[in-house]
């Protein structure tokens, strides 16, 4: 069996999300407790920005890992040469022509690596399908809603935000406080506010971004935590192991066995 390759930003992509998830309980706090005052939180794009932009950069360090660690031992001189002078593109890839155009370098592997370029376009076909990635309700099609955010911030303000009112509900108790959009808020039966202890909910609004009426807080959420899976996901496959895990597998008990589960697929929800 060929040994895996060595990763020299496994670390760096570590460091992202914890800094990532330490700005997004800032964040959250910072919102919640707007709920409590009705002042309405400073800096939220900016936090947000911070959030959305280290998720992201994490897959463009993936990117270099796969072609430092795949691609360069075998690739032409030119090429080698190419990307060591920045020249070549690239960019994890998000879209299915990046896999198949010659312009990028990831058609490549599909010789070098099939099990890598394989695994490449999986993730593109769960973003098309609509897929959720594995045991969780993560679409992963907001891996490209980031994607497309961040790389517009460059040219607009799309990281600005509307405080929608009265579109969100607030509960506040004994063990902590939740909120849920009025869509979610009065499904019949639901109880996760009565169970956070909290008297009578708070109408409150809900902070959506102004580029695509997304939630603020459920967006920052995604790009942390599934991030953090699929970051996980590819640097346990395709890199030597460190010892160290970007996201432990969640450990359940079945047939009174302890038995790992990753969470290393997509699956279609749709019609669940």
């Amino acid at each position: 069996m060929t040994k895996l390759p060595d990763s020299t930003r496994k670390r760096d992509v570590t460091d992202k999300l914890e800094y990532a998830e330490a700005q997004r309980n800032e964040l959250s706090n910072a919102l919640f407790g707007s709920y409590e005052t009705g002042d309405l939180p400073r800096f939220v794009s900016m936090m947000a920005e911070g959030i959305l932009g280290n998720a992201r950069e994490c897959f463009d360090y993936l990117a270099h890992d796969l072609i430092d660690g795949y691609l360069l031992p075998v690739a032409s001189a030119k090429f080698t040469q190419s990307y060591k002078n920045g020249k070549e593109k690239t960019y994890f890839p998000f879209y299915e022509g990046q896999l198949t155009q010659a312009r990028w370098p990831w058609h490549q592997f599909k010789t070098v690596d099939k099990a890598v370029f394989d695994h490449l376009a999986s993730f593109i076909y769960a973003m098309d399908q609509h897929q959720v990635v594995g045991c969780t309700l993560f679409s992963a099609r907001d891996f490209r809603v980031i994607q497309e955010m961040v790389n517009e911030k460059k040219h607009s303000k799309v990281l600005q935000y509307n405080a929608v009112a009265d579109a969100a509900v607030f509960h506040k108790g004994p063990m902590g406080s939740i909120v849920l959009d009025k869509a979610t808020a009065s499904i019949p039966g639901l109880k996760v506010g009565e169970e956070f202890g909290g008297g009578k909910p708070k109408s409150v609004p809900e902070f959506r971004f102004a580029m695509n009426g997304r939630s603020v807080l459920d967006l920052c959420l995604f790009a942390v935590a599934a991030t953090r899976t699929v970051m996980d996901w590819w640097y346990e496959t395709h890199f030597q192991p460190t010892g160290q895990r970007i996201n432990p597998a969640t450990t359940m008990i079945e047939n009174g066995i302890s038995v790992e589960h990753p969470m290393w697929f997509y699956e279609d929800r749709r019609n669940v």
